[in-house]
């Protein structure tokens, strides 16, 4: 048998596997979020080991180099799907956002990020963002951008209403999931409750 018409191996049907994950200091604050695949985990390591890199992310790796502690390195969700994984990246960066997160993408408190000035984002990445916020609300359980897509707040206060137990959610990881149901059925009582209210008295 000639070496085109062999059986191709299992490895030949081995889909690409995309994940996301975290840098954290040795007591585990996460100070970095990001999304890869193969050894992307391992590429800022090899990039802080390079004297002439001085970003944010780099200095911190350096730091707790310095310290004589390892940096806390894990990948926090796997999928074949690369939408998926900038997805849960996304939600992952907006409940860790402070000043901690050295993500230079969308995190306000870094200096040199102006929080009035609206960010420039690529035409396709803005196409993939609106495409995975209607797919994922065809779920049952959704992420922090479409329960605050539903609710029209922000993502930290969805997730400010979950730990209030204003609705109903659960942790995966650390990424928070939300029941669909739940919140339509909250927005649905907000709403009748608006409509029981007495109206405000004029003065």
């Amino acid at each position: 048998m000639s070496a085109s018409n062999s059986i191709p191996t299992a490895r030949s049907f081995t889909p690409k596997t995309y994940y996301v994950y975290t840098y954290a200091y040795p007591d585990g604050t996460i100070f970095y979020i990001g999304k890869g695949a193969e050894g992307r985990i391992d590429h800022h390591e090899l990039e802080a080991g390079r004297s002439d890199c001085v970003c944010r992310r780099c200095r911190i790796i350096r730091d707790i180099w310095a310290s004589g502690k390892p940096v806390q390195k894990r990948i926090v969700f796997e999928t074949f799907d690369e939408i998926e994984a900038f997805t849960y990246e996304h939600d992952l960066i907006e409940q860790h956002m402070g000043p901690c997160l050295a993500n230079i993408a969308g995190n306000p408190h870094r200096p040199s990020v102006d929080p009035q000035k609206p960010r420039e984002r690529k035409a396709p990445l803005l196409a993939m963002n609106r495409e995975s916020v209607e797919e994922e609300l065809k779920k049952e359980i959704i992420g922090t951008r479409g329960a605050s897509h539903l609710l029209q707040v922000s993502p930290n206060t969805a997730v400010r209403f979950a730990q209030q137990g204003k609705i109903r959610g659960f942790k995966v990881r650390d990424v928070w999931r939300f029941y669909r149901s739940d919140i339509e059925d909250y927005i649905k009582r907000q709403i009748e409750r608006a409509r029981q209210s007495p109206p405000p008295e004029q003065k």
